[in-house]
């Protein structure tokens, strides 16, 4: 790294900085995707008797529909807590590779961490990510949620069995 020029280190930092930036697009997009799909499922599982099984000779219904969206909802709230933990690593990965850029060069590392008068800067780096800890708990409430759900759904099915 010290081979490199002023020039050709700070045309690195903004290569790595526009890539994080693209990360962070991308996390937000995703997290803002899974939430919406989310939030529809289980404003669905709660609209109407959700039933797979509709006898015609009968008025009653099995719901197992409603513990299939249960079930539905868990993998898709562990898909996304995935995702957002992957989206995070890479993240994280870039603000490594910028700092290691930074720590070769104290000038660059100055103006860049906004610790000089050169740069309007004056957040630190290592405090982007404290919003993304709050999205992991809403994930985290999601998927509580879904096993109330699919605790409810999966009471009113045993209930319903027994029943008949």
């Amino acid at each position: 790294m010290d081979d490199l020029s002023q020039h050709e280190k700070m045309n690195l930092v903004v290569a790595i900085g526009n890539w994080k930036e693209g990360e962070d697009a991308k996390y937000w997009t995703r997290y803002s995707i899974f939430l919406t799909m989310n939030s529809g499922i289980l404003a669905a599982s709660f609209i109407g008797d959700i039933s797979i099984l509709d006898f015609k000779t009968t008025t009653h219904s099995i719901p197992v529909g409603g513990v299939f969206i249960g079930l539905f909802g868990i993998l898709l709230s562990y898909t996304w807590l995935k995702l957002l933990m992957i989206s995070k690593s890479y993240i994280s990965r870039w603000i490594s590779d910028l700092d290691c850029v930074l720590a070769s060069d104290e000038t660059l590392y100055n103006y860049i961490k906004g610790y000089s008068d050169a740069s309007s800067r004056v957040q630190t780096l290592s405090n982007t990510n404290k919003a993304t800890d709050y999205a992991k708990k809403m994930v985290f409430g999601y998927i509580a949620i879904w096993f109330a759900v699919l605790a409810f759904r999966f009471i009113e099915l045993c209930s319903f069995i027994i029943a008949t």
